[in-house]
């Protein structure tokens, strides 16, 4: 009897046992992110100009464009047709399964953000995932707007050209003036130089004369000679 006890509490024990193993299978899931690439292989991608795209290439087509600039920076300005996903959202579900979807309908993603470095660091992470099919701007988003600034400045027409150049009507003109003016200065310094020569001359001629004026008396007193008179003797009348 005990042993048919010990028995059934053996096969009790024994089907749990499974029982917690079927769950536990059943309840496994795979990991929601699984890395195809190392760290060390995805970075020696990085440099690799056939994973680069630049903004001349653009108007090809067959790209699907990502922008991974936060919503705000994308409300600003962004290239036609681009969806915005910031960097730190690439990694939701959400995100790899629009990710797998646009692989499996073999669209090329191109990733950009501001520069090159923004859109490079997801790049190298997603790259890890198995995304073959992803490319990044090098210029990113600054240099894009320079490409089109100066494309809409090589389109630009030039007008014509009108029959007079008023520019270089003014620079004459400046010039002109400015030439007037010099040799109006160099006259009046010229005037204002002669006029200090002869007043100098003036002042020293005033101070010649007022010295000579100072030294007149002083001649005039040593020419001078006292003379003396001499009385006369009176003659004696009568004799003895």
């Amino acid at each position: 009897m005990k042993e048919l006890k010990r028995t059934q509490r053996l096969l009790i024990a024994g089907i749990v046992f499974f029982a917690l193993i079927v769950v536990g299978l059943l309840s496994f899931k795979k990991p929601f992110l699984e890395y195809k690439m190392n760290a060390k292989e995805a970075l020696s991608l990085v440099g690799n100009t056939e994973k680069m795209v630049s903004v001349k290439d653009l108007n090809i087509g067959g790209f699907q464009l990502i922008d991974v600039r936060n919503q705000f920076e994308y409300a600003k300005g962004h290239i036609d047709d681009a969806t915005n996903i910031y960097a730190p959202d690439l990694f939701k579900p959400f995100s790899i399964k629009y990710l797998k979807q646009l692989k499996k309908e073999g669209k090329k993603i191109v990733l950009y953000g501001k520069d090159i470095q923004e859109a490079s660091d997801p790049w190298i992470i997603l790259s890890q995932l198995d995304f073959n099919n992803l490319y990044y701007l090098k210029e990113g988003y600054d240099g894009y707007q320079l490409f089109q600034a100066n494309k809409s400045l090589a389109n630009w027409r030039q007008p014509e050209e009108p029959a007079l150049d008023f520019a270089k009507f003014f620079v004459d003109a400046q010039k002109a003036m400015e030439a007037s003016y010099a040799k109006a200065r160099a006259k009046r310094d010229k005037e204002l130089g002669i006029a200090r020569v002869k007043h100098a001359e003036a002042i020293q001629s005033a101070a010649q004369e007022n010295a000579a004026e100072r030294a007149a008396p002083a001649a005039v007193k040593a020419k001078v000679k006292v003379v003396k008179i001499r009385k006369k003797k009176k003659k004696r009348i009568g004799g003895c």
